[in-house]
């Protein structure tokens, strides 16, 4: 762990500049009591991923049938089941928590689209985000294409790094093109049962 001062190193300082530490992570703990009794140790992984969740403008919970249109705002959806697919056109954004998308997930031009431990019943196409895209403990039923997505870095000394794939399982085909740099999984390795192409390579 660093000091929080030495987050304000650049390149000139002695040991060179503050670079956040990103990437998967193993803790090991163990306990000691009173009387100096040591327990066993014990350890877990934790997957620090860069980035922050935007505000929500609004928030959608429960039962959505005949799918959803995002096109401005930034949408939070959070414990629902959307019947009929979910749709983010120019201008909208989505964080989307926990949620069942029955009739397929697409998104084209959007600013953000991020999604956690959601299943996604249908094809999935992501292309075009402008800002950020972040997909962790998902699973995708139907294929996943990323494709001209744009990822703004959460920090410059850090470095550049493309569309976010993070402990997820994609029954299907994922393709990966054109995105400003290649996908990344953060050392959170991703559960992929078909073929695989170009800048997922290596998830």
């Amino acid at each position: 762990s660093k000091a929080a001062f030495e987050q304000s190193y650049t390149e000139k300082d002695p040991g060179g500049p503050f670079i956040p530490g990103f990437g998967t992570h193993l803790v090991e703990h163990r306990a000691i009591d009173a009387t100096g009794n040591i327990g066993k140790a014990e350890s877990f992984k934790a997957t620090v991923l860069p980035g922050e969740l935007p505000v929500c403008t609004k928030t959608i919970t429960g039962v959505q049938n005949g799918g959803l249109v995002v096109s401005k705002g930034v949408i939070c959806i959070k414990d629902a089941t959307i019947r009929g697919g979910l749709t983010v056109q120019k201008g909208g954004s989505v964080v989307v928590f926990n949620t069942t998308i029955n009739g397929g997930f697409q998104s084209d031009n959007a600013d953000v689209v991020q999604m956690f431990g959601t299943n996604v019943n249908g094809k999935t196409q992501i292309s075009r985000t402008t800002s950020n895209v972040t997909l962790t403990g998902d699973t995708f039923n139907g294929g996943l294409t990323l494709s001209k997505n744009n990822q703004i870095s959460a920090n410059k000394q850090y470095g550049e790094y493309g569309p976010i794939l993070a402990g997820n399982t994609v029954n299907g085909k994922v393709t990966c093109t054109g995105n400003s740099s290649a996908v990344k999984n953060f050392g959170a390795t991703n559960k992929l049962s078909g073929s695989i192409t170009d800048q997922c390579k290596g998830l």
